[in-house]
């Protein structure tokens, strides 16, 4: 499929159409639904860079981890989860195709006796929340493994780094410049940013 979407995409006369139709409802919608467009061009732009580059989503995965705001999916996702998610299942195809290093594979075992210990857990306490949070670990400890040796093996590792750096720096003068504006002692959030 994604071999499909690429020729779609690369195709001369495609990628205006495709572009002008997202821009065109992006602008139609921005007048009724501001929130809903601004999630119609992330939409976009996240098919435009799966379909030109896929490791472009696992390149983006850490410095999303900077944005802890939720999203009103179910019972409110966080959108680092949500990257990490689309990243992690995109990877898989890549891994498979790349080879999965050794050093990923045995932090692999090793999480799989801690899973198996949680699921005993689980098995013994019952409860919808605990099954979301051993999904939830599984994908913060797994997929985060699974898509930092796609982006190693992918040659991206020093372009990943330089951006979860360069966000961290801004996140970080962000916060200085507005806890020396309000004395050090209010809570501030990148959600009030936003």
């Amino acid at each position: 499929m994604l071999t499909y979407v690429r020729g779609f995409w690369t195709r001369i006369p495609a990628a205006p159409l495709v572009c002008a139709l997202f821009g065109l409802t992006s602008g139609y919608l921005a007048v009724r639904e501001p929130k809903l467009a601004a999630a119609f061009i992330g939409l976009g732009v996240v098919l435009a860079l799966i379909a030109r580059s896929p490791i472009a989503i696992a390149v983006l995965v850490a410095p999303a981890a900077f944005n802890v705001s939720r999203l009103s999916i179910g019972h409110g996702i966080a959108l680092p989860d949500a990257v990490l998610l689309i990243a992690t299942i995109l990877s898989f195809p890549a891994l498979a195709r790349l080879g999965t290093p050794r050093g990923v594979t045995n932090v692999r075992r090793w999480f799989a006796v801690y899973l198996i210990a949680m699921l005993v857990i689980v098995l013994v306490h019952p409860s919808g929340r605990s099954v979301i949070e051993v999904f939830h670990r599984t994908l913060l400890v797994d997929g985060a493994v699974g898509v930092g040796a796609w982006i190693y093996l992918g040659g991206r590792a020093r372009l990943a780094l330089r951006l979860l750096v360069g966000v961290a720096v801004c996140v970080g003068v962000v916060y200085f410049v507005f806890g020396a504006a309000h004395g050090f002692g209010s809570s501030f959030t990148l959600a009030h940013l936003i």
